[in-house]
């Protein structure tokens, strides 16, 4: 990512790292032991790298079930369970395209990367969460005023790190969608 971006998602890293160590995501099943949290974030942010390296998201679509279909058959050739549902895949990537064509706005890889680093972070306590909103809000008011990032830019991080992505019908826009998928893969594959 580039400044100021990365800035501030190093920065939020940094100042958590020891609770990112040992902090446990107690809502996740999959990620819940001492560094889960973190270890969650690198699975979502390289999701989201190879989301951003696709020519679009019907291949990108395409490239994420090949790539995990390998997961499915053991040495022997036996096959295994599969972690993800496809269908779930395609609906998120249906609706995504969806949302592409109402707002016409193209999905922001930064600004869905710089959330999902301060949504995870935030995931350490609800005293980290109402911290890390906060103080993104100030940083983000401080760069508009400094001519840094656009008013739309900052509103858009703070959208997205404010959002409960629970539920696939919740999400609106292409940015929330993306986060969404990125965060099932992660938690489905790893």
């Amino acid at each position: 990512m580039p400044q100021p971006y990365s800035g501030l998602a190093v920065d939020y890293i940094e100042r958590n790292w020891d609770e990112l160590l040992v902090g446990v995501d107690t809502e996740s099943i999959r990620h819940r032991y001492h560094g889960g949290i973190l270890d969650h974030l690198r699975a979502v942010l390289k999701v989201l790298h190879f989301m951003w390296n696709s020519s679009d998201l019907d291949s990108a679509m395409v490239e994420l079930i090949k790539k995990y279909q390998f997961t499915l058959v053991d040495e022997k050739g036996a096959r295994g369970y599969c972690p993800m549902s496809i269908d779930h895949l395609h609906q998120i990537f249906t609706k995504c395209r969806q949302a592409l064509e109402d707002h016409s706005k193209p999905t922001d890889c930064l600004a869905v990367s710089l959330a999902a680093v301060m949504i995870e972070v935030g995931k350490l306590s609800s005293r980290v969460r109402v911290r890390v909103m906060e103080s993104l809000a100030y940083a983000m008011r401080r760069m508009v005023d400094e001519l840094v990032l656009s008013q739309e830019d900052a509103d858009r991080v703070l959208h997205l790190v404010s959002r409960d992505f629970g539920n696939l019908e919740t999400a609106r826009t292409s940015d929330e969608l993306a986060l969404y998928m990125a965060n099932y893969v992660a938690s489905a594959v790893g």
